[in-house]
């Protein structure tokens, strides 16, 4: 639906990319090929896309405004109280947020967790976000429980816990506030 809007666009567009697929299919690249074509600026949040746009999709730099992710300006919130929300209290909190999907990583971070036990053992990995929706209708939760079944194999399921939901921004900066890493 949104090239025919595009299309009659009678302003100049400027399009926020959030992602930018490095290996397009035909049909991803034919859509972002043409939302390029009709956008008088792009802006993207990281580097990485602006090399991929630049290298994948020939859009010269000048037209690729970097608006890096950031958090909002919050005050100071007390870890004790904000790792009691969480069920963490007493234990150095690593966190991972966001919707979940392969490609994030976190199955390193996983697999790092016995060596990080062994220094910290009360260590806890909290990975908190809702399973993304298109990963979700396309595969269920196999990406999550792929990640559970790795934590378990490596005996560190009760150092690694999924808080499976979509956040608003005041949970999420309390969730943000607990976290040591």
């Amino acid at each position: 639906h949104l090239l025919p809007l595009l299309a009659r666009a009678r302003m100049p567009v400027v399009t926020t990319l959030h992602t930018v697929l490095e290996r397009p299919t035909v049909g991803q690249r034919r859509v972002m090929n043409e939302i390029v074509r009709r956008s008088a600026r792009l802006v993207v949040m990281t580097r990485r896309s602006q090399d991929v746009l630049e290298a994948v999709h020939g859009v010269p730099r000048d037209r690729v405004a970097l608006v890096p992710h950031g958090i909002p300006d919050t005050p100071f919130l007390d870890p004790k109280l904000t790792k009691g929300e969480l069920g963490a209290e007493g234990r150095t909190v690593l966190l991972t947020f966001g919707l979940l999907s392969p490609g994030k990583g976190i199955e390193h971070a996983i697999r790092a967790m016995p060596a990080i036990v062994a220094r910290w053992p009360d260590a806890l990995y909290i990975v908190l976000g809702a399973t993304h929706p298109n990963l979700k209708r396309r595969e269920g939760e196999a990406h999550r429980n792929a990640l559970l079944r790795l934590a378990a194999e490596l005996n560190v399921a009760g150092h690694v816990r999924f808080l499976d939901r979509f956040v608003d921004l005041p949970t999420l900066t309390r969730a943000v506030a607990a976290a040591d890493i």
